[in-house]
């Protein structure tokens, strides 16, 4: 997908040592290269080393941690999530207990500021799993202080995360719709680091929750289309979400791979009502573009707008 937009250097801020766990994946990959780019100690929370020139502290997600596991870190980023899991028993055993442990050890380990990487499917009055469980982990955060940062639909050239999924699904000779009122809020790949940046950087954020995506939604049909090969030919049909929600699940517990898993079509079609807090990035002097639905491709401009 296309994003058009100049840029400026971010202003000097003093060095930082940023703990982020999930470095090794897709969006924890984005956020360690920013801090790095920009002269911060990254410290890398996972169980295998991503950048050769981060530290490596071993951690895993809703098991025990080493003492001190946080110490000296100015700032934590968790970005890790189980998306394994299926169940919300599961899914509360690991991801939100896990999120749990994270915030006490960070507080008695004297970390500075945690910021908490949510989704736009964090909302009140979600039905989805991953949904729920982002909210509850939002809540723990908030209470110490930190910030919840809620990501749309990332999109760009590096095409992880759920982009791949979808990516996927519009590869089909006929692509199912569901639903016409299924839509995303975007954000462009090179705007999630330096946004992180910035609230890493602010002083007046704690205990906040924004919305990192551009506010006006981009219809679920257009992103499939950008998506779609050969470009400009894709053929799709609506379907009523309920019987294909079904039939995922059953799929699911037969063991049946699918480019797409049930509690994520769930957030597609029953979507965020709107982009939360957005006008807080004005104040931390970042601008988020509108992201085109193109195919996606490398940039050739500036990666972000900071003022």
């Amino acid at each position: 997908m296309r994003d058009d937009r100049a840029g400026t250097v971010p202003p000097a801020v003093t060095p930082k040592t940023v703990g982020i766990t999930g470095a090794s994946g897709y969006v924890g990959g984005l956020i360690a290269d920013e801090f790095a780019r920009r002269g911060d100690r990254v410290v890398e929370l996972g169980r295998r080393r991503r950048s050769k020139t981060a530290e490596l502290r071993y951690f895993a997600l809703g098991q025990p941690m080493e003492p001190g596991i946080f110490e000296g870190l100015d700032v934590l980023v968790h970005a890790a999530y189980d998306l394994t899991l299926r169940s919300r028993p599961e899914v509360w055993a690991i991801n939100v207990a896990g999120t749990r442990a994270i915030t006490d050890r960070a507080q008695s380990d004297g970390v500075g500021r945690i910021i908490l990487i949510s989704s736009m499917s964090a909302y009140d009055g979600t039905e989805q799993i991953y949904g729920q469980a982002k909210l509850a982990c939002e809540r723990l955060v908030c209470r110490t202080g930190g910030v919840g940062v809620r990501l749309g639909l990332v999109c760009g050239s590096g095409g992880g995360g759920m982009i791949e999924s979808l990516t996927k699904l519009a590869r089909l000779p006929v692509i199912p719709v569901p639903g016409p009122g299924a839509h995303q809020y975007l954000v462009h790949e090179s705007q999630v680091g330096p946004a992180i940046s910035a609230v890493a950087d602010s002083t007046g954020l704690a205990g906040e929750v924004i919305g990192l995506a551009h506010p006006v939604a981009v219809p679920f049909r257009d992103i499939l289309a950008s998506l779609a090969t050969p470009p400009g030919r894709a053929r799709f049909f609506d379907v009523p979400w309920q019987p294909i929600f079904t039939f995922m699940k059953l799929a699911e517990r037969l063991g049946i791979d699918l480019p797409l898993r049930a509690d994520s079509m769930l957030g597609l079609v029953r979507p965020a009502p709107v982009v939360q807090n957005v006008a807080a990035w004005r104040s931390l002097g970042v601008s988020l573009p509108r992201v085109g639905t193109t195919r996606p491709a490398p940039l050739d401009s500036p990666p972000y707008t900071r003022s």
